[in-house]
């Protein structure tokens, strides 16, 4: 498996030149470390940004640990009646002032934690600030989460949205079409998405198929045992710059 370097330089949106191994995923908001960690492991990182919306999935919510146990930080959507929109086609309702609401869950959640502050001004008030902006869809707001967390912790994988070459395809036959099409030689994919992907399938197009195992260490949380699975912001708070050493190790 190939490793980007884990540098000082931001995130950027610019392809590289036949990179080698290509991951794909959509935009989560603020996903777990081992999204981040797959982020860290390719030379290219595509956002799957114009895909079918998921509301139970991770694009528009995610965990963290509070002193009463899990609470959800989800971003309220105007999608009646849309249900098989894009991603890049729904945005959130800011008639439920779900923006001020996360901004004090995760004060409440961390505020006690070492990196709070810095993640707050670095991350977390960056993204939620873009969040607000008329026009903004949930594409744009998991794609900055994306940015300011490898912005924040010196990851410097390129990264491309989907939607920005108009491919047609579905399914496997989607992302073979999407690495092939930014000279890709190697997949690097999660190790749930086994149970849809057609491994023949790359095989037959000549492209190197790889599984991500990705194994957490512990760290110490508030609020009591610790608890894996959560979204990156309990790491950052907890751990802040950091958290990068953990995806090194966690592969």
């Amino acid at each position: 498996m190939t490793t980007a370097s884990l540098s000082s330089q931001p995130a950027t949106t610019a392809t590289v030149h036949a990179p080698t191994t290509v991951a794909i995923h959509q935009p989560n908001y603020f996903g777990w470390l081992g999204f981040f960690h797959k982020v860290a492991s390719c030379d290219l990182f595509v956002v799957l940004d114009d895909v079918q919306f998921v509301r139970r999935g991770f694009i528009h919510r995610n965990r963290i640990k509070t002193s009463q146990g899990v609470s959800w930080l989800t971003i309220p959507t105007r999608n009646k009646g849309h249900y098989h929109a894009c991603i890049n086609e729904i945005m959130p309702d800011h008639g439920q002032g779900w923006v001020e609401k996360h901004q004090r869950s995760v004060q409440h959640a961390y505020g006690r934690c070492a990196y709070h502050d810095d993640v707050q001004d670095n991350v977390i008030d960056p993204v939620l600030a873009l969040a607000s902006r008329s026009g903004t869809s949930l594409a744009d707001v998991g794609f900055a989460t994306i940015q300011h967390v490898c912005r924040y912790l010196g990851i410097n994988t390129p990264m491309v949205k989907a939607s920005s070459m108009n491919i047609a395809s579905s399914s496997t036959q989607r992302l073979i079409d999407i690495v092939r099409h930014v000279g890709g030689q190697r997949y690097l994919s999660g190790k749930g998405a086994r149970k849809y992907m057609s491994e023949e399938m790359f095989a037959v197009c000549g492209i190197d198929l790889q599984y991500a195992h990705v194994e957490m260490p512990h760290y110490r949380q508030p609020h009591g045992e610790f608890m894996p699975g959560l979204s990156i912001l309990d790491a950052l708070c907890c751990c802040g710059p950091s958290t990068r050493e953990m995806l090194q190790s966690a592969g």
